[in-house]
């Protein structure tokens, strides 16, 4: 299998579409059915393309759902950390460890379905284990950026290990309110995350 999953490099605008009409029929399917019970032909069915036409652009279906893992990290992180305004007071810490929760929430909620295939599949399969795990990485590369960009705000002196730390915390929060369906209600649950966030951040 090639390193992004593609066996196809499109250029021209029709494959392209091509290419993104059987991601969302891949991304549909996996959420609908599971990644057990999905076929490459139903996938293909689904976009209204030929099962040649599937294999011209991915190897197989594990092939496409990486990618699709892939695009939805790309459009879940983009912009999420960018930016922020910095943790001027108490007050101002405090609303920013809410913001990102939130956002952080809102990004699992759209694709939730597909979210729980990825956290049942990375306990069984070594590939989807492995993309999940750079993923995290970069994940917490760029949450590590964020802190050293706050600087001296910011309280942590290992910024490796507090980046790891939030990520897994942020990680916990969406999968417990969106995929596990908590008990506790989100406003709550988030509040006590953004208030745990901030004083660990930010407050001496």
């Amino acid at each position: 299998m090639s390193q992004d999953g593609n066996r196809a490099e499109p250029r021209q605008a029709r494959a392209e579409q091509t290419r993104k009409s059987l991601l969302a029929a891949g991304l549909k399917a996996f959420s609908n059915y599971g990644y057990q019970r999905v076929t490459a032909k139903g996938i293909a069915a689904e976009a209204q393309q030929s099962v040649g036409t599937f294999y011209r652009y991915f190897e197989d279906k594990k092939a496409l759902f990486l990618e699709i893992c892939r695009d939805l990290e790309h459009r879940m992180f983009d912009g999420l950390l960018a930016g922020p305004a910095l943790a001027a007071d108490k007050q101002a810490s405090r609303r920013l460890a809410e913001s990102i929760a939130r956002r952080v929430v809102d990004s699992h909620r759209k694709h939730w379905a597909f979210h729980r295939e990825i956290l049942a599949l990375q306990l069984t399969d070594p590939d989807v284990a492995e993309m999940v795990q750079q993923r995290e990485d970069r994940v917490n590369d760029r949450i590590k950026q964020l802190f050293r960009s706050m600087a001296p705000m910011v309280r942590p002196y290992d910024l490796k290990a507090a980046a790891q730390a939030v990520q897994l915390s942020l990680e916990a929060l969406a999968h417990q309110i969106v995929i596990f369906k908590s008990d506790i209600e989100e406003e709550r649950l988030i509040g006590e995350m953004s208030d745990m966030l901030a004083r660990y951040l930010f407050w001496d």
